[in-house]
């Protein structure tokens, strides 16, 4: 059995102020991290935008999310970016 859980020496307060203290990001929400084997953590989280950027802006925002939160012991992000009026799709696929 392989039991996942949020890593000790994450702060979950610290990954969410080091989020909202982007200027470009207005809300977060589906914030998850976790380790698998207890060294390397992951996480994955949807960002809703204060305006539209240009996609190179969007990838360079991606970059300095994950630059900070490496320095929260987290070494892989999976980051979906919302617009400023796009809403979150999870669960309201037709697919």
């Amino acid at each position: 059995m392989i039991l996942q859980a949020t890593p000790s020496e994450v702060s979950l307060d610290e990954v969410k102020s080091k989020l909202l203290d982007l200027s470009e990001i207005m809300k977060f929400h589906d914030l998850h991290v976790w380790s698998l084997d207890g060294n390397y953590n992951v996480m994955s989280v949807h960002v809703r935008l204060k305006q539209d950027y240009k996609l190179s802006e969007v990838s360079d925002l991606k970059e300095k999310i994950r630059y900070r939160l490496h320095e929260e012991s987290i070494e892989h992000v999976t980051i979906e970016i919302g617009g400023k009026d796009g809403g979150c799709s999870y669960g309201k696929s037709k697919i």
